[in-house]
């Protein structure tokens, strides 16, 4: 969708009193290359009747809306886009645009809005709107100018009492014509003081995210960038219904829904996936092999090397049959560790499956292991937020790909070497087309499956304990690398059993654990 010629007229509402406002629309228009006439706003404090609507900004704010479109209307425009001086929109907004397609059918189009009832995608970046507010920046197209205006003017609302609010009423016309929405919002209200309601208000956060109505919305970002949700918090986001409804407009019974059952844990022959990420041979391979033995019916293992050429023993025999050229902080590692998740689900005896390189050793038994996920089917992965991140670790969300079209606030940073559950392997693999959103990310094998997660609606707090699996060393917040152990010192194998891991790296090749702790782990004290 090109901006300048499905929108041939673009209005600013702006009230003449908030040049400051103007101002700041202006520049930003003009980076945009769009020709924009501002059209000034009805000021409520001139208006001396509410004219039945709530209040006199209301009524003000929709007689202004009702303005343009009558403009729009008498010059002929195909459609018109309306926007206000609060509105805030990511610098690649023409790319975002020029990436959808709107249907023949569209009346009305959202370039960014809350959403109090769970929206249904129709194509990737768009959604058909059920209950949306906010009029920031929306279109409406020729055939319905006259329509809208009357919603606006408030013919169509049958409820006694004073009129709502604009958005309240298109939201209502949108039950009976074709309304659409970008999602993720391609525009959004810059948070300050509202000359509509008179105080500080702000309904956004900084990438755009609408923080009102966020319990419609789990898995929908994953849905409408051509992935997949999980699908209880689609069944569960379909239950709530907008605030703003009038009782003969709500269903007269609301639907319950069971909550989900808890993860399910290590079952009577089920198996451990150990998916191996290395870049030649392991440094450490015999000790596996011990570690294995223990309970060999309880293992799977995969693996997928840089180097193919001069491999041995169970890791040349666990060569999956893909293979993708690898890179240190690029996204091809993800790729491979996509690969590795792929081939393990295709059995299915295994239902955890636990990451690991060619540096990594096991410090706790393998009974350990089998007995914890035996009694708790959760996922095991120690994630953080953004603001977690920006707190604790300054400039790492450097990381993140600028021209993602996940909004920076869904980002779930971790550990590349992490442990899966069964249902969220496969929810992973299912959203491996969503990849593609981490292109220009620094190391995305340290936020990429948390964030894939996150979009698909998948429950951090009930199935992923946050903890984790493999224990390593940082130096610093700005190492690339973490410290590699050429030994194993009793302070260190102490540091190592009471970290609560099952797992550890980077050990060199010439290092080994202490007999103590080398018989524990292999099960002969």
């Amino acid at each position: 969708m090109d901006a300048n010629r499905t929108f041939p007229l673009k209005f600013l509402l702006n009230l003449s009193r908030r040049q400051d406002r103007r101002d700041r629309c202006v520049e930003l228009f003009a980076s945009l290359g769009w020709q924009v006439e501002r059209l000034p706003a009805v000021d409520a404090r001139v208006v001396k009747s509410a004219r039945g609507f709530q209040s006199p900004g209301r009524y003000a704010h929709a007689l202004s809306t009702r303005l343009i479109l009558r403009r729009a209307a008498l010059a002929g425009a195909e459609a018109v886009l309306i926007m206000e001086d609060d509105i805030v929109v990511p610098p690649d907004l023409n790319e975002r645009l020029a990436a959808l397609e709107l249907p023949e059918d569209w009346a009305i189009l959202y370039l960014g809005c809350q959403h109090h009832e769970r929206p249904d995608v129709v194509a990737q970046g768009l959604v058909r709107v059920r209950a949306a507010l906010d009029t920031h920046a929306w279109a409406v197209r020729a055939p319905y100018y006259l329509e809208v205006r009357r919603a606006l003017a408030g013919r169509c609302w049958n409820e006694p009492g004073p009129l709502p609010a604009a958005d309240i009423l298109l939201t209502e016309l949108a039950r009976r014509v074709p309304a659409y929405a970008a999602y993720p919002n391609l525009a959004w209200q810059q948070e300050d003081v509202s000359d509509l309601l008179g105080g500080f208000a702000g309904n956004y956060d900084a990438d755009g995210s609408a923080r009102p109505g966020i319990q419609v919305l789990p898995g929908l970002l994953a849905e409408s960038l051509g992935g997949s949700a999980w699908p209880q918090a689609v069944a569960e986001a379909k239950v709530p219904h907008a605030w703003f409804w009038p009782p003969q407009l709500l269903p007269p019974q609301m639907p319950h829904l069971e909550p989900a059952p808890p993860p399910e844990p290590l079952g009577d022959g089920d198996r451990i996936a150990f998916l191996f990420l290395t870049r030649g041979d392991h440094s450490h391979a015999e000790l596996w092999e011990e570690y294995w033995a223990a309970h060999p019916d309880r293992v799977s293992v995969y693996a997928h090397s840089k180097d193919r050429t001069d491999l041995h023993g169970w890791l040349a025999a666990a060569q999956i049959s893909e293979y993708l050229p690898t890179s240190w902080g690029g996204l091809s590692l993800v790729r491979a560790q996509m690969a590795l998740l792929a081939a393990a689900l295709q059995d299915e005896r295994n239902r955890f499956f636990v990451f690991a390189s060619e540096s990594c050793l096991p410090i706790r038994p393998l009974a350990d292991l089998v007995r914890l996920l035996s009694c708790d089917g959760r996922s095991r992965l120690a994630f953080a937020t953004p603001r977690q991140v920006e707190k604790y670790h300054p400039g790492k969300l450097s990381h993140l790909p600028a021209g993602s079209p996940i909004p920076q606030g869904q980002f779930q940073f971790h550990s590349q070497w992490i442990l899966l559950q069964r249902e969220a392997a496969e929810l992973l693999v299912a959203n491996t087309a969503l990849l593609s959103c981490f292109e220009d990310g620094i190391a995305p094998d340290e936020f990429a499956f948390g964030t894939l997660l996150q979009a698909a609606g998948y429950p951090f707090e009930t199935r992923v304990a946050n903890a984790d699996i493999t224990w390593t060393m940082w130096l610093s917040n700005a190492d690339k690398h973490p410290l590699t152990f050429h030994g194993i010192s009793p302070a260190l194998a102490g540091d190592l059993m009471a970290s609560g891991c099952f797992f550890a790296r980077k050990f060199h090749p010439g290092a080994v654990l202490p007999d103590a702790l080398s018989d524990l782990v292999l099960g002969r004290r």
